[in-house]
């Protein structure tokens, strides 16, 4: 799916019963700039149909673990990280964070993931002060449950 030589991958997969979202971003070597997966149809000349088919795949795997949970018995997660690296390191985290019943769009919840998981802080004023609020939104959840 990524046409050229990449040293880290960071995907994350919101996935409800509803439907989902999955985006990444990914390094190249030697290089630390990350790099935004739907770029790759401009940047690489890729066809976008093939793109999107591939991009569907993924988001079905991320559903279809999702419903394995589910079969499974366990919770079913909201959010699922895959962070790896071509030297075949894996990290995998689950969250469950009710996004769904928030008033929190998309938009949202990635400006909170790049900025929790890189630092990038948002462009402008207002988004920034939404990824304060899902802060507090989670701490509130998380205070809630124990």
């Amino acid at each position: 799916m990524i046409p050229v030589e990449w040293e880290k991958v960071y995907v994350i997969a919101y996935v409800d019963d509803g439907g989902g979202q999955v985006i990444f971003y990914y390094t190249k070597p030697r290089n630390d700039e990350l790099y935004y997966y739907s770029s790759i149809v401009e940047d690489y000349n890729v066809l976008e149909e093939i793109f999107d088919d591939l991009w569907m795949e993924l988001y079905r795997s991320f559903k279809k673990l999702r419903n394995i949970f589910k079969e499974e018995s366990l919770e079913p997660w909201t959010s699922c990280e895959f962070d790896f690296t071509k030297e075949d390191k894996l990290k995998v985290s689950f969250d469950y964070i009710d996004w769904k019943n928030t008033e929190f769009d998309q938009l949202g919840q990635e400006n909170y993931y790049n900025y929790r998981k890189f630092g990038i802080i948002p462009e402008m004023e207002y988004e920034m002060e939404e990824v304060k609020q899902i802060e507090q939104y989670i701490k509130e959840q998380e205070e809630a449950e124990q």
